[in-house]
């Protein structure tokens, strides 16, 4: 992230699709930076909204911007049975700007997602959005091979439990949030 900021500065999320339409939007605030990346906090009351469908976070968590990778995480610091650990969204690399009310970054979303639930091996997701997306956006070949090798890559770290994705990383910035407050 270029942009200097504070912790606790306001953070929108901005997803859109490869032909620029609105995906998921959501504000946090920014936790800070380490070796992984950018970490924004999201509360448990947080809401989640794209055309059409809106939700509310039902647990306090993180989403992590690596800053020259394709992905994002969103990171809980528990999972019971059932419940996403780890939701990785591949994308374009993250781009922050300043904007009026603090902070916005932005990314294109490719469909796949490396997921681990509590209690469940971790999977690559939306494999079928992937494949008609690429159809009917045209992804360029060496967009579609490097999405794919970063999915693979990811999944492999998921399940090696290689950093960021271990619970005690998470926790320590899952903790910064609840402390912001």
């Amino acid at each position: 992230m270029d942009t200097v900021a504070r912790p606790g500065t306001p953070v929108h999320v901005n997803f859109t699709k490869w032909d620029g339409r609105q995906h998921w939007q959501s504000d946090g605030l920014l936790l800070g930076e380490d070796e992984y990346g950018v970490w924004v906090g999201f509360s448990a009351d947080s809401e989640f909204y794209r055309p059409g469908k809106r939700v509310t976070a039902k647990r306090d968590h993180t989403l992590l911007f690596p800053r020259d990778e394709g992905w994002v995480g969103r990171l809980y610091d528990t999972a019971p049975e059932g419940l996403i650990r780890y939701y990785i969204d591949l994308s374009s690399v993250p781009v922050w700007t300043s904007v009026d009310v603090g902070l916005e970054v932005s990314m294109i979303d490719f469909d796949l997602d490396v997921v681990e639930r509590g209690g469940q091996a971790p999977y690559i997701d939306d494999e079928d959005e992937f494949l008609d997306h690429q159809r009917l956006f045209g992804y360029p070949d060496e967009v579609v091979a490097q999405v794919r090798k970063d999915a693979d890559g990811l999944l492999a770290d998921v399940q090696a439990g290689r950093a960021p994705f271990r619970q005690d990383v998470v926790r320590r910035w899952v903790d910064a949030l609840r402390n912001l407050g």
